[in-house]
C-alpha cells in the first residue's frame, strides 16, 4: 500500500502519536515536519534595585522602586537561528529583554470627604480612596535582522541576521 492511504494497527490507534513509523508496524502515514524546541540556552542578569515605601499616614501612602540592569542572553527567543550552530559563545549579547531603567511609582490618597461618619449616606459616598500605579521603562534594544532565508536552514526558521558586506570601520 502507498504511504498516503497506510492506516494505522489497532494497537497503534491508542497511542497519543499513532501516525509515526515506530519501525515494527510497517510504514504508516510520513510526518512533514517535526518542530523541536528547546530551552538549552543561557542567560545573565545583574541589576541594582532600590525601593522607598512610606506607609500610610495622614491620608497618604506611596512607593517608588528604581532597578538599574543589564541582561544578556546567547538566545532571546526560542525562534532565534545562531549564526554558528557549533559555537553560540559568539552569539552573547544584550538580550530582546533587557530594559536598563525601570521606575514604578504607586500612591494612595485617602479622600477625607464625609470619613468616619455613620449615617447610610455617608458610608456610600464617604471613605474612598484614589490610588495609581505608573511605570516607565526604557525601550527593547534594536537588532538588525530579517526574516528573509539568509542561513540556509529553510524558511520559516525565525529572524536572521544580514549579512554584513565590506568592514565596518
Amino acid at each position: 500500500p502507498a504511504l498516503s492511504s497506510a492506516q494505522p494497527t489497532a494497537l497503534q490507534a491508542r497511542r497519543p502519536y499513532p501516525f509515526i513509523n515506530d519501525g515494527l508496524n510497517g510504514p504508516l502515514r510520513p510526518l512533514t515536519r517535526i518542530r523541536w524546541l528547546t530551552a538549552g540556552n543561557n542567560s545573565w542578569y545583574n541589576a541594582l534595585q532600590l525601593n522607598y515605601e512610606k506607609r500610610m499616614s495622614h491620608g497618604v501612602q506611596f512607593g517608588v522602586a528604581y532597578t538599574l540592569s543589564h541582561a544578556t542572553d546567547n538566545s532571546s527567543d526560542l525562534t532565534d537561528v545562531l549564526p554558528d550552530a557549533y559555537n553560540d559563545k559568539a552569539y552573547k549579547g544584550t538580550s530582546d529583554l533587557n530594559r536598563p531603567h525601570v521606575l514604578i511609582l504607586n500612591y494612595i490618597y485617602e479622600i477625607p470627604f464625609l470619613k468616619g461618619t455613620k449615617t447610610i449616606a455617608h458610608r456610600i459616598l464617604g471613605n474612598w480612596d484614589l490610588s495609581a500605579m505608573n511605570q516607565w521603562q526604557s525601550g527593547a534594544p534594536f537588532s538588525v535582522r530579517n526574516t528573509a532565508e539568509i542561513a540556509g536552514v529553510g524558511a520559516g526558521s525565525g529572524n536572521q541576521f544580514w549579512n554584513q558586506v565590506g568592514d565596518p570601520n
